[in-house]
């Protein structure tokens, strides 16, 4: 069921792979009300940009009629990930903020989202390692009928890299820069949360919307939490 909340922060949809789950993610929008939509990153996923579906489709389409609407008015916010940067110019003609970060207040807390690759230490220090490697994981989604050995591949490959505990310790360590309260990331495709109890900071991660649960992150008057759609 869908509420009426300040912000939803979903990543990593990957739109024009075969595992993005696009029709759940614009049927949750569907059923929730907010003022602010953050899309935190990898919503387009880059070598896939040729296979968008009609779900994928359809879902683009939803973003640019809320970014259209005056009443009430929907403020979209695109941040870059590491598979979506070069779609930035793409979001700004659409009508959305296009950025790497982004952060707001509500309910007299500071919120700071980004996508949490500038964490990833593997992802960023070997680029020239990564890029073969995305490359034989996206021909092997193609070779994989049911998608379940992909998925598998993709969650035990971000278990040995250690992404999670790195995305999660390095957004931890920045929030305070930027005065921030609660930090919010993607990338790593698992939900969680974390708190810093000497900062007082708050670190969850919205998952991602490429395997069950797809979940996502909803901002409220009760502050911020971790959903799964379907509820």
């Amino acid at each position: 069921m869908g509420t009426d909340v300040d912000t939803i922060v979903i990543s990593d949809l990957h739109l024009g792979s075969p595992v993005s789950r696009a029709d759940k993610a614009l049927a949750m929008l569907k059923a929730h009300t907010f003022k602010r939509l953050i899309l935190n990153g990898d919503i387009i996923d880059r070598p896939h940009r040729r296979r968008l579906t009609s779900a994928h489709l359809d879902f683009l389409s939803y973003l640019r009629t809320l970014a259209a609407r005056t009443d009430p008015k929907t403020e979209i916010i695109w941040l870059e990930g590491n598979h979506d940067a070069a779609y930035r110019d793409e979001g700004r003609a659409a009508g959305f903020i296009a950025a790497k970060e982004f952060a707001w207040e509500h309910g007299g807390v500071r919120y700071l989202a980004l996508h949490g690759h500038q964490f990833d230490r593997p992802w960023t220090n070997h680029p020239l390692v990564h890029r073969p490697t995305t490359w034989l994981f996206d021909t092997f989604q193609r070779m994989d009928p049911n998608l379940r050995v992909s998925r598998f591949i993709k969650k035990k490959t971000k278990k040995i890299t250690g992404c999670a505990k790195a995305v999660a310790a390095g957004a931890l360590g920045y929030a305070p820069e930027k005065n921030a309260h609660v930090v919010l990331c993607g990338h790593t495709h698992e939900a969680s949360e974390r708190i810093d109890t000497r900062q007082g900071i708050r670190y969850l991660n919205s998952g991602s919307w490429t395997d069950d649960p797809c979940t996502y992150i909803a901002v409220g008057d009760n502050g911020a939490e971790l959903r799964a759609w379907p509820s």
